[in-house]
C-alpha cells in the first residue's frame, strides 16, 4: 500500500521534497486538474493505511496539498485584480452597511385610530376578550368549589396555574389567576415553606 502511494503521487509529480520547478507551474495552472486528482486518489488511498508511516505519508502530501492550494488560489484573478487574502480577511472582518432607515406612518390618535381600525380586527379582538373572561371565570369556578369544600385548605399557585406540558398554557393560567386576585376573589400569600398558595377571602 505504502509504495503504491509512493508510485502513484510520483507519477503526479507529487514528490516528498519540494516539488521541482517544472511540476509545480503544471499544479498551479489554472487550467491543470492535477491537484484535484491528487487529493482524490490519495483520499482512496488513505481508506487502505495500516501503518504509521504510511499515515505519516499521506499526512506529508496533505501538507503539501495545502500549500500548492493556497498558491494556486493566491494566483487566481477576480474582475482583473490578483486576489489577496489579507485584504479579502480584512474585508470579512469590516461591520456590515448599516441598513436605511424606513420612515414609518404616524400613529393616528383618538378616534381617527378607532375609526381606522378593520371591523375583521375588532372581532378577533373581542373573541379573544370573551376568551380571557370564559377562562378567568372557569378557574374562579374551580376554586369556589374547592373552598366551599374545604374553606379552610389553600391550593398551591403552582399546582394550580403550572401545566408541565405546555409553557404557554402556564403563562395563560398565571394571567388568568392574576385578574382573579387583583379583582379581590381570592387572596395569594407565601405558606410556611414560603411557597405562594392561593386562599379563600
Amino acid at each position: 500500500m505504502y509504495f503504491s502511494m509512493l508510485l502513484y503521487l510520483s507519477n503526479l509529480g507529487f514528490h516528498l521534497c519540494p516539488f521541482p520547478p517544472e511540476n509545480r507551474e503544471d499544479m498551479l495552472s489554472s487550467k491543470s486538474n492535477r491537484l484535484t486528482e491528487a487529493l482524490e486518489e490519495a483520499n482512496k488511498l488513505f481508506s487502505g493505511v495500516s501503518c504509521a508511516r504510511e499515515a505519516a505519508l499521506d499526512a506529508q502530501f496533505l501538507v503539501l496539498a495545502s500549500n500548492l492550494g493556497k498558491e494556486k488560489a493566491n494566483e487566481l484573478h477576480s474582475e482583473m485584480a490578483a486576489f489577496d487574502s489579507l485584504v479579502f480577511a480584512e474585508d470579512l472582518s469590516d461591520p456590515p452597511v448599516p441598513k436605511q432607515r424606513i420612515e414609518r406612518q404616524k400613529k393616528m390618535t383618538g378616534e381617527e385610530g378607532i375609526r381606522a381600525m378593520p371591523a375583521q380586527l375588532k372581532k378577533m379582538e373581542e373573541s379573544h376578550q370573551e376568551a380571557t373572561e370564559k377562562e378567568v371565570e372557569r378557574i374562579l369556578g374551580l376554586l369556589q368549589t374547592h373552598f366551599k369544600n374545604d374553606p379552610e385548605t389553600p391550593i398551591s399557585f403552582f399546582d394550580l396555574v403550572i401545566d408541565p406540558n405546555s409553557f404557554a398554557r402556564t403563562v395563560e393560567n398565571i394571567f388568568h389567576v392574576s385578574f382573579i386576585i387583583r379583582d379581590g376573589l381570592a387572596r395569594l400569600k407565601l405558606d410556611d415553606d414560603k411557597l405562594p398558595i392561593i386562599g379563600k377571602i
